[in-house]
């Protein structure tokens, strides 16, 4: 069945605030101010932030934090692997053919979904909470990428020393 986002929005398969539901536990109580608080904190304590808009930025992120080591492209020569650009490009590919990722025709998945989103009032008031959420993952980001590279700093301050 192909439905538009509102019409999905007001079938009974929707769910509104979702994950403010789901960090919450209120699967089917009324959502409160708080819940977006404690969905915040949870966040917080418990979560590597990525985020769609911010891809490149979100899989180096997860490249630094878990150690990941990118699969090279079929039949394509490994150089270094240390190549920043070639470990890009390996993971775009690999987020391409998994179907993870599909902006074809445009620059960067910003742009994608700059060009894709509209939202209706309906949607917005369906799911408040977990936009406000969003809002808060956002800052949740930001902070935990100044965070990792503060980090990464003290880690190369202290290769150099014991390297010297």
């Amino acid at each position: 069945v192909v439905m538009t986002l509102d019409e999905y929005i007001d079938s009974p398969e929707f769910v509104q605030n979702w994950m403010t539901r789901f960090l919450t536990g209120k699967f089917y109580s009324p959502l409160q101010k708080e819940d977006i608080v404690l969905s915040g904190s949870i966040l917080r304590q418990k979560a590597l932030i990525g985020l769609y808009d911010k891809m490149d930025e979100s899989i180096h992120r997860f490249d630094t934090y878990f150690d990941w080591n990118p699969m090279p492209i079929e039949g394509e020569e490994v150089q270094n692997q240390n190549d920043r650009n070639h470990i890009d490009q390996c993971y775009k590919h690999q987020m391409v053919a998994g179907g993870l990722i599909d902006y074809s025709g445009y620059d960067t998945p910003s742009s994608y979904l700059k060009g894709s989103i509209h939202v209706s009032y309906n949607v917005k008031e369906k799911l408040k909470y977990d936009m406000e959420l969003y809002k808060i993952a956002q800052d949740i980001f930001n902070s935990q990428g100044e965070q990792m590279q503060k980090t990464v700093n003290i880690v190369q301050q202290w290769d150099n020393t014991n390297n010297n």
